[in-house]
């Protein structure tokens, strides 16, 4: 086939495809008039449109290309089970794009599935994508994010070059919202609102994760986000640049001022193209926020934001009309989430929403709001969605009287927090020594210590969202802390201090430890790590990629300090809180201090308590016999400023070692050991939970605590 007879055959489908189908048949016989062949090469295309639309975001004008290449003879490389790519093996052919074909195969060398994508022979063929290829493919293989499929290599064998990438089990998330389409459902959208808010943030995570490293996706579409059991995973990150460049418009080519049709330009990629990509202009970030706000819109809506079945119909809207109001089409989307998209979708990319961290916490912000704003019984079963997994949901209009001590004191209008006692499975055990659990920073994931195959002790992975969770393969550990990105976890074992990235991998020895001596650890984001490791009791910092600890702290024996540990670093890393406990169980003159770093300088911050958090709320939270107090706190003058009020009780406290195991999300919301609790009018306690000690997570802490106990102005 000739490139002048695609470009007829091109001409005609598109002319037919705008047209309503009843009146194809007749266009058709006029327009194919004598030229049998023509008539059944539109015909073939104008049936793959709809499959390709609805199913695979894979559409007719991708599909004739690739029909068109392996008719003018280029070479498809076409792999069979058990041939080999380097120290790769062939099992299956898993998928085919325009970049390519996609095979499940099995790294010899590591004993490991990954999936290979054999490129087309055109990429190796033109020096400078080929060039391109090699930049952009080593600087994908850079980002190491949970979200991010990772790029493992690039390597080439026999004239056949391929990518090396992480092998997923799962489907895209076109495929999802046509499943739902194909069900019949009647609802308005592609996916529930709140999975659209739970994909969303994970997927402007990603692009966070990558703008930050300077790479862009320059083509996020639905059958580039795959859902897996562990989330959402982003496809073909900065591999965009590998396709045909999008040739750019020009409205005086056309004697009506119309843009013409852009030659090489993928129908199901083309509705997603920010303004600037379309019109000739260098792709950024930006570019990348627009295609996240047609994603949301239609998770949202179920409908794509710019419709069109040519090209020619798709650039005018993309260029020149705004979609429907999404109030309109999903009348349950909270209008803050609406205002999010309309910001992501602004064409001027200089007004457009600034950043996808921005967007993401934004998405959290929301997602919070209508669980917080749901106190309903039937709201309860939207919790159990949420958490699947969860032993009991306390009630939304009474969790506060029962979780938080009233305080006699007027507050604001508030949502109700939640309490959530969790089974977590994996032979967790709730118990104040070794229930070792810890809330992520982002508080969508909780790490804790169980039991894997043949009761071998493990830490797990397991998301709020959804059953299951993830063995990471530690052998055990205890006191897990978590990086401020949330990428890592490290904890103690054995004589060490050990992290590992919380998608798996292998752990990282990061120094010695004595153990007797090894009371917590917290992750700095100066790129170092303060805990108490060695024999002298004091407080060391350690850089985060290992090395030689160094002494921050020695306990002061004329203020009959024993050691130093528990430790928080507060954002900036120039500051540390942590607890001054004195020997044996005396936690009666055990106090809670802040260290500067650079001076060494210590400040006392509460007498009589221990395992001391400053929170976003203003407050430092410490216990004391087994009861969390809060007290108003100035974090930039280190100075308390209130006194201290009892906010919950009786909490799991491991008196021996001074270990509470507590965590705060900056979504708001914590997770503790908790025992009994007192009753609604705060006298005597009682056993809810039914079991003695658990997992609890507290929604809305933060929002509850800032009621309960005001911080001072």
């Amino acid at each position: 086939m000739t490139p002048e007879r695609w470009k007829q055959i091109e001409r005609v489908c598109q002319e037919a495809l705008d047209l309503p189908a009843a009146e194809r048949e007749a266009f058709l016989g006029r327009a194919c008039r004598g030229d049998a062949d023509l008539r059944w090469e539109v015909e073939s295309l104008l049936k793959l449109q709809p499959e390709a639309d609805g199913l695979l975001d894979h559409s007719a004008w991708e599909a004739a290309a690739e029909a068109l290449g392996r008719g003018a003879g280029a070479p498809q490389a076409r792999m069979e089970p058990g041939q080999r790519l380097g120290p790769f093996e062939i099992e299956t052919l898993i998928g085919t794009g325009g970049m390519g074909e996609v095979y499940r195969a099995r790294d010899t060398r590591l004993g490991r599935t990954v999936a290979l994508k054999v490129l087309p022979h055109d990429v190796a063929a033109d020096p400078d994508r080929r060039r391109r290829l090699d930049t952009e493919a080593r600087a994908a293989s850079a980002l190491q994010h949970p979200n991010i499929c990772a790029l493992h290599d690039i390597g080439a064998d026999g004239g056949v070059d391929y990518l090396v990438m992480e092998y997923l089990e799962g489907e895209t998330l076109a495929r999802r919202m046509a499943r739902r389409r194909e069900a019949g459902e009647s609802l308005p959208s592609g996916v529930s609102i709140d999975e659209a808010l739970e994909y969303g943030a994970q997927i402007a995570d990603a692009l966070a994760a990558a703008h930050g490293a300077g790479i862009i996706h320059r083509d996020l579409k639905p059958g580039n986000v795959m859902l897996t059991r562990d989330g959402v995973k982003l496809l073909d990150f900065g591999l965009a640049k590998m396709k045909p460049p999008v040739e750019p418009l020009d409205a005086s080519a056309d004697g009506r001022g119309q843009p013409r049709t852009v030659s090489g330009i993928v129908m199901g990629t083309m509705n997603y193209l920010a303004p600037e990509q379309l019109t000739g202009g260098k792709a950024d970030a930006r570019s990348d926020i627009f295609a996240f706000g047609t994603l949301l819109y239609e998770m949202l809506t179920g409908r794509r934001a710019f419709e069109g079945s040519s090209p020619a119909t798709v650039i005018p809207a993309i260029l020149e009309r705004e979609p429907p109001p999404l109030s309109g089409l999903q009348p349950l989307a909270p209008p803050a989430l609406n205002q999010l998209v309309r910001s992501c979708l602004t064409k001027d990319r200089e007004k457009r929403c600034d950043s996808a961290e921005r967007a993401a916490r934004e998405i959290r912000r929301i997602a919070a709001d209508r669980r917080l704003g749901l106190p309903r019984p039937r709201a309860l079963g939207g919790w159990r969605r949420w958490l699947p997994w969860s032993l009991a949901v306390a009630s939304a209009v009474t969790a506060a009287a029962t979780v938080l001590w009233p305080v006699a004191r007027p507050g604001p209008p508030r949502r109700p927090m939640l309490r959530i006692d969790l089974d977590l499975g994996r032979g967790y055990h709730a118990h104040p020594r070794d229930g070792h659990a810890v809330l992520s920073p982002d508080g969508s994931r909780i790490v804790f210590a169980g039991l894997g195959a043949g009761g071998a002790p493990d830490f797990f992975v397991r998301r709020l969202d959804r059953a299951g969770s993830m063995p990471l393969g530690t052998g055990g550990g205890r006191d897990p802390f978590v990086s401020p990105d949330g990428q890592w976890l490290g904890y103690f074992q054995g004589q060490r201090l050990w992290k590992i990235r919380v998608t798996g991998g292998r752990p990282l020895e990061l120094c010695a430890v004595e153990e007797d001596a090894a009371h917590g650890a917290d992750w700095g984001d100066d790129g170092f790590i303060v805990g108490a490791f060695g024999p002298t009791g004091g407080l060391q910092r350690v850089p985060e990629v290992g090395g030689l600890p160094m002494p921050l702290t020695t306990p002061d024996v004329a203020r009959r300090e024993a050691w130093h540990g528990w430790p928080q670093v507060l954002p900036g890393s120039r500051t540390v809180i942590f607890t001054a406990r004195a020997p044996g169980a005396d936690s009666g003159i055990s106090t809670i201090d802040a260290v500067s770093v650079a001076s060494g300088r210590r400040t006392t911050l509460q007498r009589d308590g221990e395992f001391g958090r400053y929170l976003p709320s203003g407050h430092l939270v410490f216990v004391r016999r087994s009861t969390l107090f809060a007290a108003p706190m100035d974090a930039a003058r280190l100075e308390v400023t209130g006194p201290p009020v009892p906010i919950l009780g009786p909490v799991a406290f491991d008196e021996a070692a001074g270990r509470l195991h507590v965590s705060v999300a900056a979504t708001g919301d914590a997770l503790v050991l908790t025992g009994g609790w007192r009753d609604a009018q705060g006298a005597g306690l009682q056993d809810e939970s039914g079991s003695g000690t658990a997992a609890t997570l507290l929604v809305g802490f933060l929002d509850e605590l800032r009621r309960v106990a005001p911080p001072r102005r």
